[in-house]
């Protein structure tokens, strides 16, 4: 299991960081053939964002299902103000 975000400095394995340290990023990739680890590392991510900002909201996408526009309408900035 490997947590990747961009914009950080390599860390073991060209980038990987363990689920125990992952940390919010403007982008972060979970990989790895344990479901139960990239739930871990996205469970804490989303509580160190929680911690900043208790009204984000949350959206998890199927890519193999997604219609056209649907990332773009999950990614864009809420109409009452809250973090986008």
């Amino acid at each position: 299991m490997a947590v990747r975000s961009a914009g950080r400095a390599g860390g073991p394995k060209g980038g990987a960081v363990s689920f125990r340290t992952a940390e919010p990023a403007p982008v972060v990739l979970l990989r790895g053939a344990e479901d139960y680890l990239a739930s871990r590392a996205l469970d804490r991510i989303k509580a160190a964002l929680r911690e900043k900002h208790s009204e984000l909201e949350y959206a998890r996408m199927d890519v193999s299902e997604a219609v056209v526009g649907e990332l773009s309408t999950l990614a864009s900035p809420s109409l009452f103000g809250s973090p986008g």
